[in-house]
């Protein structure tokens, strides 16, 4: 199983952590549990992500998710990923107040 790799986010910080990069790529998913670079995302009725410090950690979470669902309406859309803070991209298109 090969993690997608997260870099890209809607800001133009260099985030320092796991569950702030999270909150700024994900703004809509609640909750965001946890800390670490190691995410599991749940795509389901009810998007969720879970962050952990080692991918043994994570991939532990998601096989306990696949095996006793995420939630009520859960679709097993489960996916395992990495946050790469070295190589977070931040957006650096031009906010409308700079075109212009």
């Amino acid at each position: 199983m090969s993690p997608q790799r997260y870099r890209w986010h809607r800001c133009r910080s260099r985030h320092l952590s796991g569950a702030s990069f999270a909150q700024c790529a994900f703004p809509n998913w609640i909750p965001i549990r946890g800390n670490g670079q190691w995410v599991v995302l749940s795509r389901c009725l009810i998007s969720s992500i879970s962050l952990h410090g080692s991918k043994a950690a994570a991939v532990a979470e998601l096989q306990r998710i696949d095996a006793e669902k995420c939630d009520m309406g859960c679709s097993l859309q489960h996916e395992l990923g990495f946050i790469d803070l070295l190589q977070a991209q931040p957006d650096i298109s031009p906010r409308p107040s700079e075109v212009a």
